[in-house]
């Protein structure tokens, strides 16, 4: 009878220290990679054309915007990816002993086949944009950046979860708790120079600070504000290149450049065309109207919605594009002939 041979132990895919937490009736492993680690040890990269059982559609675009955040900065951010994986792969050791008692805390090890079990739930686009990153020709700026990038950690969360029909309804929830609205970014996001602009603005401008509603997204019905700070941002950027015309990322990195005139040129339209263009924002201007009077005249007049605004921006916009070095005085007086009244049949809209 040939004696019996216990076969060695499997050599882990993954270790790293962790933190074992419980978050909706599952074990969550908290745990950091370096990037190169990371990119190594995630799946291959999806496919495109196909949404996946656990993830949205990958869009290719938003990795490269990613990548290009990346290349661009050395102070950037990442929150953790969220990885899934049935418990038959892993092994979680606490740290206890004599000397220490903590159960939660300990060396986690992905056994053989792990890597290929691991779903990314929410992270596939950062996947992708740091394998791009890693393997760009990059100008020697960029390289000394990446090698930076090489030093870094990623924050992983995994989820010891195989139920892919519960893996979608986590990342589903994912994306409900973590929305920011946009008044919240573009007052945070001084990235972006059309923001910083906006609050240049109207700190500087003599009248319409007041007037901005800087909590909620929207201007509510009832609000004494006439337009909310994301909204101020986006009738800057109209200002600057249309009604329909994109910021690309091109476009940003000359608006840092050219911040002064955008800021100068927003305070412009504001102070002297559009209380040139309409009745409605000369008594705005004139600081003798009532806390009650924009919520009344709501109903009466288009001049007081947002859109009504970013036109009036794209038509100062178009006006410079097709009559360079021509007063805008004659738009003025033509939107000034207008009825903007919300009522009449025979009104702008």
């Amino acid at each position: 009878m040939n004696p019996q041979v216990t076969p060695p132990p499997s050599t882990p895919v993954l270790q790293a220290p962790a933190i074992r937490i419980q978050q909706g009736g599952r074990e969550v492993f908290h745990f950091s990679l370096r990037m190169t680690q990371f990119d190594d040890s995630l799946p291959e990269d999806v496919d495109p054309n196909v949404i996946g059982t656990h993830q949205r559609r990958f869009t290719p675009s938003h990795a490269k915007g990613i990548e290009g955040y990346l290349t661009d900065r050395d102070d950037w951010v990442f929150g953790p990816v969220c990885l899934s994986i049935s418990p038959a792969f892993v092994e979680f050791v606490s740290y206890v002993g004599e000397e220490v008692d903590l159960p939660d805390v300990g060396l986690l090890s992905l056994k053989e086949g792990g890597r290929s079990a691991l779903k990314i739930i929410d992270g596939q686009h950062r996947r992708k944009a740091i394998r791009q990153f890693l393997t760009a020709v990059l100008s020697p700026e960029e390289e000394e950046r990446r090698a930076r990038f090489c030093k870094s950690q990623m924050p992983v969360a995994l989820y010891v979860e195989e139920d892919d029909t519960r893996i979608r309804q986590m990342f589903a929830d994912m994306a409900k708790t973590k929305n920011i609205d946009a008044v919240t970014r573009a007052r945070f996001d001084t990235r972006d120079p059309y923001n910083r602009a906006a609050e240049e603005i109207r700190l500087r401008s003599e009248w319409i600070s007041p007037f901005v509603e800087m909590d909620r997204s929207t201007v509510a019905r009832g609000s004494e504000k006439l337009i909310s700070f994301n909204h101020l941002v986006l009738c800057l950027k109209t200002l600057e290149h249309g009604y329909g015309g994109r910021v690309s990322r091109a476009r940003e990195k000359e608006a840092e450049i050219d911040l002064e005139n955008i800021i100068e040129r927003g305070i412009d339209w504001l102070d002297d065309f559009l209380p040139a263009s309409r009745g409605e924002y000369l008594d705005l201007v004139s600081g003798e109207v009532d806390d009650d009077y924009l919520p009344k005249m709501r109903d009466k007049t288009f001049a007081y919605s947002a859109t009504m605004l970013r036109i009036l921006a794209g038509c100062h916009h178009s006006w410079g594009e097709l009559n360079r070095g021509t007063s805008v005085d004659a738009l003025a007086e033509f939107i000034q002939s207008m009825d903007f009244r919300t009522q009449r049949k025979t009104s702008l809209l």
